[in-house]
C-alpha cells in the first residue's frame, strides 16, 4: 500500500519564537491543513533546511476534527537534511502488535528499522541514529608501542563480554584486531543547540 501523506507545511519563521516552559527552549506554531481523506495521522516527517542540528522535544497537532490533539513526544535530534538519506520521521506514542499496525505505518516503520540497524559497514557520525554493537577494540593504542596495547574484550573466551556502541573507526595499522582511539573531537557533542516544541 502507498503511503498516505498530506500537504508540506513549513516553519515561515525560525527567528521568531513564543516563549517555552522549558528552559533554553523555543516553541513555535506551524500551520497543517487537515485532509480528512487520509485519516488520523499516525506519523510525520520532518527535514531540517537549517545549517544546524535542533532537538525536538515535542509535536502537538491541536483542532484535529473528533481528536482535539494529538501529541508527538519526539525526544531527538534533527540534524541538517544533507546528513540523511530520507527525512526523519516521528510516530505517535500509540503502540500497536504487528498485526495491528495502519498498512500505511507500515513502510515507515520498515524504512526506520532499516536506519536504526545500519548495514554495519562506516565509521558512524553523531547523526547516525544506528544500535549496532562492536567489542571494546580501542581501550589501548598499539600503534605507539606495545607499552599502550590492550586486550580486546568481547568475543573470545577469556574476555567474552561485554560489548559496546559500534563506531566504525577503522583499525589501528599495527593490525591487533584494534581499532584506533576516538579523537577528541568525536566523543564531544555540541549542546549549545536549540530545544524546539513544535506546536
Amino acid at each position: 500500500m502507498s503511503m498516505l501523506l498530506g500537504k508540506e507545511a513549513y516553519l515561515e519563521d525560525w527567528n521568531s519564537t513564543i516563549t517555552s516552559a522549558v528552559a533554553g527552549g523555543s516553541k513555535f506554531d506551524v500551520n497543517f491543513d487537515f485532509e480528512e481523506e487520509i485519516g488520523l495521522p499516525g506519523a510525520f516527517l520532518i527535514k531540517n533546511n537549517h545549517y544546524s542540528e535542533f532537538y525536538l522535544k515535542t509535536l502537538t497537532l491541536e483542532h484535529v476534527p473528533g481528536h482535539d490533539r494529538l501529541h508527538f513526544v519526539c525526544g531527538s535530534w534533527v540534524y541538517p537534511d544533507k546528513k540523511y538519506d530520507k527525512p526523519r520521521v516521528f510516530f505517535t506514542n500509540k503502540t500497536y502488535l504487528p498485526h495491528e499496525m495502519p498498512k500505511p505505518l507500515l513502510q515507515y516503520t520498515e524504512q526506520e528499522l532499516m536506519a536504526l540497524r545500519s548495514n554495519g559497514q562506516g565509521e558512524l557520525q553523531e547523526w547516525d541514529r544506528v544500535y549496532d554493537y562492536a567489542y571494546y577494540n580501542d581501550l589501548g593504542n598499539p600503534d605507539k608501542g606495545p607499552k599502550y596495547a590492550r586486550p580486546v574484550l568481547g568475543g573470545s573466551a577469556k574476555y567474552p563480554y561485554p560489548r559496546r556502541g559500534r563506531t566504525g573507526r577503522p583499525p589501528t595499522k599495527s593490525g591487533c584486531g584494534a581499532n584506533g582511539s576516538a579523537s577528541p573531537n568525536n566523543t564531544k557533542r555540541k549542546r549549545n543547540t536549540r530545544t524546539v516544541v513544535v506546536k
